[in-house]
Order: structure tokens, then sequence, then C-alpha cells
């Protein structure tokens, strides 16, 4: 005979429980860069893998969302995180 879960030495056991983590998205990987400091677009291009038209798709909702900042202009502009209220 086989155990059954009203078995006391089966229900004393803990369930068995595996940790596992997703792989980051290119918005986790984008807000964990500028937590560290101001990023370019070719930053989060590289970290990311994304082409610029999607980057610049990714940054903007960023912004929209209030996720973060944007500064300067052309070349120069950078994304960074909010100061903290």
């Amino acid at each position: 005979a086989g155990t059954h879960a009203e078995d006391p030495a089966v229900l004393g056991l803990a369930p068995r429980t595996v940790g596992v983590t997703a792989p980051a998205g290119p918005r986790e990987v984008v807000l964990t860069l500028a937590a560290r400091g101001p990023v370019s677009g070719a930053d989060v291009r590289t970290a990311t893998g994304l082409n610029a038209d999607k980057a610049r798709v990714l940054l903007k909702q960023l912004v929209d969302e209030g996720e973060l900042v944007r500064t300067g202009a052309t070349s120069a502009t950078r994304w960074h995180r909010p100061e903290p209220r």
C-alpha cells in the first residue's frame, strides 16, 4: 500500500517550493541601468538588443509612465530615474 495525503507522515511534510527567476525584459534592464545613472539611447540599445525605433518607443513609454525623466536633446539626450519625492 502506498502513502496517502491523509497519512500523518505525509501531512507533516512541507510543500516543496522552487524559486524561478524570469529573465529580465528590456523594461527591467533599462530601469536597472537608469537606477545607476543617466543612460543614452546607445546604452539602451546595447543592453537590450533593441533597434533604435523600439528603444525609442520603450524610453518614451517609460517617460510617459513617470518611470524615467528625459534631459538634453539629440545625441546629448539622457534618461534617468526621477528624484524621490
